[in-house]
């Protein structure tokens, strides 16, 4: 018996389910934190079962990161709070003991905390057409209307900019640490120069207006479609979820679903980056403000992004050659992403 097979069966009766009628259907892609993930079926029911260590980062200790105890009790209250609005999110099967997981030790010594959801059905669409934006926009408008009458004093709030400042302080750290040519210091400056004068111009203090709890990521490869009916049929990802403002969240929106080709793909469309805010019918709440936010919101979101950073750092350790070619192809992507922001306040339902 495979140590994932034996994980499983101890975590089963903890849910009230017989782990002698357990199959593994598939064990699901790992990601950067490291939690156990798989598709299960047990009787003639099939699951998503999910461990997640106590310890998911050696670098950061925050309680999010690693998603302390508190922070997942409370990200399953408001899974039901979703569920019960209506919102096509995850169902989570509860332990019987009332506690928000089951916890269990792997056959390394590890506790992990198991959580238990229902398997739900759907393809991924990862190049948006008109009509997936404006559908996504309109589940986008009621998964942030139901935020409102939920109230948390335990899940974090996320202010993006406060992380871009981090960001940007480690890139000039890095940049300090090594030698460049006058030409290629020039231009590298004059791209974090940049940065910090979007990340000025996209910062608020924060309010109570702007306050919605949200999940931060409802990337395509989060989000399950229906096939027979082209809408949303599923919501997949949970350890994101967190206090945002809307702001924020409707600018990875924008970024995620205006790309034509792919997830992975720079280029994007205003008319699906307009749909999706059509859908979303954002001329009801959004400001001047709000609007004066977005280019370099959208700038911020793919230019000093992780990729971009870690890219940039190998860089500078160990091919400064390629330097110049990497600010220019994200240089290029940074137009491509603050245009999609043109036009957005004269969008009338």
């Amino acid at each position: 018996m495979s140590d994932k097979f034996r994980i499983i069966r101890k975590a089963l009766p903890g849910f009230g389910l017989d782990p002698s009628t357990l199959v593994m259907r598939r064990v699901l892609p790992e990601n950067w934190h490291g939690d156990l993930h798989f598709k299960i079926a047990v009787g003639e029911k099939s699951y998503v079962a999910r461990f997640i260590a106590e310890r998911r980062s050696k670098e950061d200790a925050t309680p999010f990161t690693n998603l302390a105890d508190e922070v997942i009790r409370e990200q399953m209250r408001y899974i039901d709070h979703l569920n019960n609005q209506g919102i096509p999110f995850m169902r989570r099967v509860k332990p019987q003991s009332g506690e928000a997981f089951v916890v269990v030790e792997d056959d390394k010594g590890i506790k992990r905390r198991c959580v238990l959801f229902e398997w739900l059905d759907g393809i991924h669409i990862t190049a948006q057409t008109m009509e997936t934006a404006f559908r996504m926009g309109e589940v986008a408008r009621r998964y942030h209307d139901a935020s409102y009458g939920f109230h948390s004093e335990v899940l974090p709030r996320k202010i993006h900019t406060a992380g871009y400042r981090e960001v940007l302080d480690s890139l000039r750290a890095e940049r300090d640490a090594h030698s460049l040519n006058k030409r290629d210091r020039a231009r590298l400056n004059k791209y974090l120069d940049l940065a910090a004068a979007m990340i000025e111009q996209a910062h608020r203090d924060p309010s109570e207006r702007d306050q919605l709890i949200i999940c931060s990521d409802l990337n395509a490869n989060n989000v399950l479609w229906d096939e027979a009916t082209g809408g949303v049929s599923g919501i997949i990802d949970f350890d994101h979820i967190s206090i945002s403002d809307r702001v924020q969240d409707l600018t990875w929106l924008m970024k995620w679903y205006s790309r034509t080709v792919g997830i992975e793909s720079h280029e994007v469309s205003s008319g699906l980056s307009h749909a999706l805010m059509y859908g979303y019918r954002a001329h009801e709440l959004l400001s001047d403000d709000d609007y004066a936010r977005f280019p370099a919101l959208l700038w911020l979101s793919g230019c000093l992004n992780r990729k971009f950073v870690t890219r940039t750092k190998k860089l500078l350790q160990n091919d400064q050659h390629g330097l110049q070619d990497h600010l220019d192809k994200y240089t290029k992507r940074g137009i491509k992403l603050t245009g999609l922001a043109e036009g957005l306040q004269f969008i009338q339902s």
